[in-house]
């Protein structure tokens, strides 16, 4: 019997976002994540551009779990699991520290409008903001690429980055 080799099915795991995020702000993002498929390397990307532009404009003081995949989510504790299941509109959520993040629903999003989503959740996250159009106008001033209307954000221009990830050019993998 002949055997074919197979190449083996590659995915991103937490290493790769932790390589992307500023050594300044990776404490403060403890990642797990589900196997992700190569094919989301652009949706994890606005991940890590999101994090290191919220990192440059605030000050961390405690970390939080960054929990990235799609829903539902299972998380192992010591003391057994938990698995969180958000409603079918809710992209991302933020339960105390715990940062939930559905990149499968923020793929089909454009890249300004999905880095927007994830910063939101940083938002409410580390500046403990619960109001949601305060929030989001705390988005659009970090992030002034998307603008909040009645409600949504809209995208209104493309992405002015001085380098990759959002990180000095100095800070950026060759």
């Amino acid at each position: 019997m002949t055997m074919t080799p197979t190449l083996p099915v590659q995915h991103l795991d937490p290493g790769y976002i932790a390589a992307h995020i500023d050594e300044r702000f990776r404490p403060f993002f403890l990642i797990s994540a589900a196997d992700i498929p190569i094919a989301m390397t652009e949706t994890i990307d606005s991940l890590c551009v999101a994090i290191n532009l919220f990192g440059e404009r605030v000050r961390f003081r405690v970390a939080k779990h960054l929990v990235v995949g799609g829903s539902p989510f299972n998380i192992e504790l010591a003391s057994g699991s938990l698995s969180y299941t958000p409603k079918k509109e809710t992209i991302h959520v933020n339960i105390e520290e715990y940062i939930f993040l559905d990149v499968n629903k923020a793929q089909a999003l454009s890249k300004n409008i999905r880095i927007a989503t994830f910063m939101e959740e940083f938002v409410h996250a580390f500046m403990n903001i619960t109001d949601e159009d305060l929030t989001a106008k705390v988005v659009c001033l970090i992030y002034p690429q998307v603008q909040f209307i009645e409600g949504q954000y809209f995208d209104i221009g493309a992405i002015a980055e001085p380098s990759a990830f959002g990180l000095p050019a100095s800070q950026t993998m060759p």
